[in-house]
């Protein structure tokens, strides 16, 4: 493992590119599918070593747009990806519980236990829940 984070870097130059998808999908209160930000990196896979190390790539460059957009205490912009169930993976759910779990409690009545146990229509409830916190952000600080 300790060689692939060696090999990890943020594509800088399509960073503006991430920036312009979050902020433009955001803008229209809309989600955006996983290949869509596949395919803005898919120039650069001949300069990674392996398909790993793009996707590694590929994500740190989001992370740190996201990051550059808002604090996760902020607003979590990865809350707009969607597979195709209609939610977030991964990265998402790890945010949230850190960032969000107290709050939404607070907000639903609902507790969240573990990420693992949730059906989808809960997932999905939790994703559009920080969904519009990023389109209010949004229309507040990036209009």
């Amino acid at each position: 493992m300790n060689g692939l984070i060696e090999y990890l870097e943020v594509f800088t130059h399509r960073k503006s590119e991430v920036e312009r998808l979050l902020l433009t999908k955001a803008r229209a209160n809309t989600v955006i599918k996983y290949h869509e930000v596949y395919d803005l990196f898919e120039m650069d896979k001949p300069s990674c070593a392996s398909d790993l190390i793009w996707r590694g790539c590929v994500w740190e460059t989001v992370e740190e747009v996201a990051r550059q957009l808002s604090s996760p205490d902020g607003a979590i912009y990865y809350a707009m990806l969607s597979n195709r169930k209609g939610v977030p993976e991964d990265v998402f759910w790890w945010y949230f519980i850190r960032s969000r779990k107290t709050e939404y409690e607070a907000d639903t009545g609902k507790n969240l236990t573990n990420v693992e146990s949730l059906n989808d229509a809960h997932k999905l409830e939790i994703a559009h829940y920080e969904r519009l916190r990023v389109y209010r952000h949004v229309a507040k600080y990036h209009p």
